[in-house]
């Protein structure tokens, strides 16, 4: 990937994204095949994140870092989830 603009948008490259991460929830429910899940979707792969350690998984000095998983998708749809 090589980097393509840092604003608007801050976007680092363009991967395409050929199939749904294997973090990723998938429906229909195996309890009742009748409720289909996921109910909400979000970017979780490659987000850039900001890094409190201030190095990444090479040993560099990093402000920034690209994280996985289902920690940083929460964070894109937690402001439009109802407060529990």
């Amino acid at each position: 990937m090589q980097p393509q603009q840092l604003s608007p948008g801050t976007q680092f490259g363009v991967k395409p994204a050929p199939a749904v991460a294997i973090f990723s929830g998938r429906g229909p429910s195996l309890q009742n095949g009748d409720i289909i899940k996921p109910d909400i979707i979000a970017p979780g792969v490659n987000i850039l994140v900001a890094s409190p350690s201030g190095s990444n998984s090479t040993g560099k000095q990093a402000t920034f870092v690209f994280q996985s998983g289902t920690s940083m998708a929460t964070l894109h749809v937690k402001p439009a989830l109802p407060p529990a």
